[in-house]
């Protein structure tokens, strides 16, 4: 293997125009100078780069010299002698693929990051969140909270009415729960990180026993125990979180928490945590002797006001068939003693009034 050069000798700017060849083995390299001089190179010396048609060569016994060589054939076999050496790294076997290679692989990794994001990241945002301290939830609430009431009326009888109620159920959990209930026609009932649960007047004209109050409140207090908002909202988060934090955008990270923040309310919890709500509403219901299909009673009110029109509560906790089979089917799996609960229920004829 011979190919023509340019050497450079490192103690002047100029160049010389020389021959370098190889042996078979490719274990030494002759550099043939202008006026007659052999430097021998060898291959376990040499350091290389490619870049545009040019490869340069270094030695390390010369540091201040340089070959730069613009054969292609030379330097396509170089490489291909350098890789049956197993002398080339990952990056430099990677620069040197083919176009279709590079295509292949420039593809296969678009489709790891986009599975990665629709799928893994979530996930790992989801457990991320488990990590975050309950002072978090605090925060996050009150920034909600303070404006979204005061855009609503809140209804003054009711709601110590609905505290009193809560107060009666044995409910797992450390998390003390307060509820607010607004004047509104919504059917709907929503839980914040925090404890705070706002129940709205339009789904309390809806229920028509305790029971089924029961089952919503233990509903909802189970996604404030479980901390479903929280891990719903750091998943929703996690692309935007994720270029905040490898840009070192502290300010864009509090920005897109305080953005999300006024989503509390709309919040569409994925199947799993409304399944998982769904059973705990059940639990909550056995363990205080409650009718425990006050939930599915709580289903059919809801299903017919979504057969009349498209209420809130729908498309933030979405009824599904295997949703509400699911749960007739675990109430099933459970034994339960009902008992009658003359407080809870005098409470909600007050309330219903």
């Amino acid at each position: 293997m011979k190919a023509y050069a340019h050497y450079f000798d490192g103690l002047s700017s100029a160049s010389q125009k020389i021959e370098i060849e190889s042996d078979e083995r490719a274990e030494d390299y002759r550099l043939l100078l202008s006026e007659g001089g052999i430097l021998q190179w060898r291959l376990e010396d040499l350091t290389w780069e490619h870049y545009s048609g040019c490869l340069e060569l270094r030695n390390r016994t010369a540091p201040m010299a340089m070959v730069k060589i613009n054969d292609q054939a030379f330097i396509d076999e170089f490489i291909l002698r350098l890789r049956q050496k197993d002398r080339l790294g990952l990056h430099q076997r990677l620069m040197h693929l083919g176009f279709k290679k590079h295509l292949m692989i420039a593809a296969g990794i678009l489709l790891i990051l986009v599975m990665a994001y629709f799928y893994a990241l979530p996930i790992a945002a989801e457990k991320a969140a488990t990590l975050l301290p309950e002072s978090f939830d605090r925060q996050l609430s009150a920034v909600f909270l303070n404006s979204f009431l005061a855009e609503n009326e809140i209804d003054t009888v009711r709601t110590p009415l609905l505290n009193e109620f809560a107060d009666h159920l044995t409910m797992d959990g450390k998390d003390k729960i307060r509820i607010t209930v607004l004047k509104a026609p919504t059917v709907n009932a929503f839980a914040l990180p925090d404890g705070n649960i706002v129940i709205y007047t339009g789904i309390l004209h809806k229920i028509q026993d305790y029971s089924e109050l029961a089952a919503l409140i233990g509903h909802e207090t189970a996604h404030v125990h479980r901390r479903h908002s929280i891990k719903m909202l750091c998943r929703n988060m996690a692309g935007y979180l994720l270029i905040s934090s490898l840009m070192s955008d502290v300010n864009g990270i509090m920005a897109i928490v305080a953005d999300n923040a006024h989503n509390l309310q709309s919040l569409s919890y994925s199947r799993r945590f409304e399944q998982e709500a769904d059973e705990q509403s059940v639990h909550t219901l056995v363990q205080n002797h409650i009718n425990p299909y006050g939930i599915t009673q709580l289903f059919s009110i809801l299903e017919k006001e979504e057969r009349i029109r498209l209420p809130e509560i729908v498309s933030t906790h979405p009824l599904t068939p295997e949703r509400k089979n699911h749960i007739s089917q675990y109430i099933l799996s459970v034994s339960y003693q009902v008992d009658k609960q003359p407080v809870m229920e005098e409470l909600f004829k007050k309330i219903k009034k």
